[in-house]
């Protein structure tokens, strides 16, 4: 994600060398989908120098709300920027992300309604949000 006048989007095929080299904003990298993401870097062998790192996503939306940098969070986090144009996703080749949740219930135990609710919401909304479908 960036703001919308930021200059990569002058670019017509931005690579994760681009986004990481363009004032490049991280959560902390032991988050669950920072991780991937340096993982994910890693592999393809891009070093990662972030110019800042916070602790807080919604400090990060607030620093590319004020015009500076780019950022890896999720989608769902960022939506209603997103739908403003305050904020704008990057199209991005040359990685892939996968990102997989599980749960597990004992089948010798009863699933009471609210487990069974809260399954149902994390199947039916959560990998939306994730995926960054729209």
């Amino acid at each position: 994600m960036t703001y919308p006048s930021n200059p990569i989007l002058e670019q017509t095929d931005i690579s994760v060398s681009d986004i990481v080299e363009n004032q490049f904003i991280i959560s902390g990298r032991d988050i669950g989908y920072c991780a991937l993401l340096d993982k994910e870097l890693k592999r393809c062998r891009i070093e990662v120098r972030p110019i800042m790192e916070m602790g807080s996503v919604g400090a990060i939306i607030n620093v590319l709300l004020g015009g500076y940098g780019t950022s890896y969070i999720p989608k769902f986090m960022a939506d209603k920027y997103l739908e403003s144009g305050k904020l704008v996703k990057l199209e991005v080749r040359d990685i892939d992300i996968d990102l997989y949740s599980y749960y597990i219930c004992s089948r010798h135990r009863r699933i009471n309604p609210v487990m069974r609710e809260f399954i149902r919401i994390v199947e039916e909304n959560l990998w939306r949000a994730l995926f960054m479908e729209n």
